[in-house]
């Protein structure tokens, strides 16, 4: 097994890197590189996440889809995975309350996230979650009610998730046409609501696409569902 993962580590170019590591045990450069370990770090980019399929925890995937109105056709995916590998970063234990939602703390960690990650006129949402088997073979493990990240860069009075925003003095009218980042703590009815209001396509198409990514990570040997999804808002 070492002589494979050692062959395993020469073809991906880094035998620097372990010439220069010969202090660190063969196993930790390979988990380190390839996955595998319990901390964040996989593939070589830090981040262990893998998407779900259809089938994977129950069905876990198309509950999901179903929670946010959302068919196979209606998805892609692009930045949705990179926001996630930003989140897998960031997250600890304080961000999830006892009851394995995220809390204000999540929220304010993950505007970050939305800052990077959101284009103009653009909507997010990002749940995190452990898994279990209880929570993961459960039917209704993912309700309409349960809250979730929901972020917008669009049209407003000009401030960053609530610093820096456009006084608006007696007698005038709020500012509403300032490049605005806003987000808030909403549950998944509401954020359905919101993609389902996305932009329209022109001629009659439909509306468009919806950027989405729903898999799992491992982090300091938990096991989390982690699921974003991007739309451009259709106002």
């Amino acid at each position: 097994m070492k002589r494979k993962k050692f062959l395993a580590l020469a073809l991906a170019g880094v035998m620097t890197a372990v010439t220069l590591t010969a202090c660190t045990p063969l196993e930790d450069l390979y988990d380190w590189f390839f996955g595998g370990g319990s901390g964040s770090a996989s593939r070589g980019n830090g981040v262990n996440l893998e998407e779900l399929n259809d089938k994977d925890y129950n069905n876990l995937k198309s509950q999901i889809m179903d929670r946010l109105g959302l068919k196979k056709a209606d998805v892609f995916t692009d930045r949705s995975r990179k926001a996630l590998e930003e989140v897998v970063g960031k997250l600890d234990a304080a961000m999830l309350d006892t009851d394995n939602k995220l809390n204000t703390a999540g929220q304010k960690a993950l505007n970050d996230v939305a800052k990077s990650q959101l284009q103009w006129n653009n909507g997010m949402c990002i749940d995190v979650m452990k898994l279990s088997p209880t929570s993961a073979d459960a039917d209704s493990a993912i309700s309409e009610d349960r809250t979730l990240y929901l972020a917008e860069y669009t049209n407003g009075n000009g401030g960053i998730f609530g610093e820096g925003a456009t006084e608006t003095k007696p007698g005038q009218a709020p500012e509403t046409g300032l490049e605005t980042y806003t987000s808030d703590l909403e549950a998944y009815w509401r954020v359905k609501a919101n993609i389902g209001s996305r932009k329209e396509i022109g001629g009659g198409v439909g509306k468009s696409k919806v950027d989405l990514f729903v898999g799992t990570f491992t982090k300091n040997g938990e096991t989390y569902l982690a699921v974003a999804a991007i739309w451009e808002l259709g106002w």
